[in-house]
Order: C-alpha cells, then sequence, then structure tokens
C-alpha cells in the first residue's frame, strides 16, 4: 500500500457514532473517500482507484470544542447526537466535501510500525492585534526603546538613504 501523506479532497460516505465501550468518551466516526491528492503548487492530482479512510473522534471535555469545530468544517450544524443515523433528526453529512490532511506516526507498540493519521483541515482565521493602551506603549519603550534609539532623530543610515533619494531622477 502506498504511503499517504499530505492534504487530500475527501467526500464523506457516511457517519456514525458509537458509545463510549473502552474509549475516553463517545467516538464520532466519520467515514470517506479520498478524491484528490493536493498539491503546494495548488495543482490536484485525482486518486487511483478508491480509497477509503476512517476518522475516529473520541468527545471529551478537553477537545469537545476542537472537534465541533473540525465538524464545522465540513458541514454540520447541530448536536452530536445527530451524527448517528438511527437518530429522529440525523444530520447527514453524505456527500458532503472537505479537506483532510495525512501523516505517518509511528505507532508506540510496535517499533518501526507507522500508521496514518488523518485530521480536518480546516481554514487559518488571522487574529486581529490587540490594541494597547498608553500606559503599556511607554512600559514598552521603557523596557525595549534603548534597542531602537530615539524617535524623529534620523540615524546615519536614514539620513544617506533620505539625500540619495533627493538626487535620484525618479
Amino acid at each position: 500500500m502506498a504511503e499517504l501523506t499530505g492534504k487530500f479532497d475527501v467526500e464523506i460516505t457516511g457517519t456514525a457514532l458509537e458509545p463510549q465501550g473502552t474509549r475516553k468518551g463517545p467516538t464520532i466516526v466519520i467515514k470517506f473517500k479520498l478524491l484528490n491528492k493536493l498539491h503546494a503548487d495548488g495543482t490536484k492530482e485525482q486518486m487511483d482507484g478508491d480509497w477509503f479512510r476512517t476518522k475516529w473522534f473520541t468527545l471529551t471535555d478537553k477537545n469537545a470544542q476542537y472537534v465541533a469545530g473540525d465538524l464545522a468544517a465540513l458541514g454540520f450544524v447541530g448536536q452530536p447526537s445527530q451524527l448517528d443515523p438511527d437518530a429522529e433528526n440525523h444530520f447527514d453529512l453524505t456527500g458532503a466535501r472537505g479537506t483532510f490532511y495525512c501523516q505517518q506516526r509511528e505507532y508506540p507498540k510496535h517499533s518501526g510500525e507507522y500508521r496514518e493519521e488523518w485530521g480536518v483541515d480546516r481554514p487559518k482565521s488571522a487574529k486581529s492585534p490587540e490594541p494597547f493602551d498608553p500606559a503599556s506603549r511607554m512600559e514598552i519603550d521603557a523596557k525595549f526603546g534603548n534597542f531602537f534609539g530615539n524617535a524623529g532623530t534620523p540615524t546615519p543610515a536614514a539620513a544617506t538613504d533620505a539625500a540619495a533619494a533627493e538626487d535620484s531622477p525618479f
């Protein structure tokens, strides 16, 4: 079998909800088919044959918010119980498309054996910078200002650059 790593276009082929059992919590199961391998240059390579995989999301108090974000990236809006196909108000993700990534991780119980580790590739969002209050700006200047020189006084390099710019015909 070929080693799969990187990002892939996928199509969801089914969902399930499993009880806790021996795991740390109930598990959401997402089954999917690999459609295309996504390359860093933006090109896609269609997968030869049928490549099916399964991602298990074990729900715990610590990761529930993260799992909810992964499922939202796949188009899910609702309660976890709605992913159970037997639920009265089942939310069917079958046919939904998304992007998953795959990494090869060494399996700790079997030295030298690697296994696929799948995850949802979520869009990244830029965090807006928080504004500084005047007291914090003064504190930064007091702590780091000596590394930057005096404000408003051009450094010799800046003065030379400015003079060169005046002499330039452009």
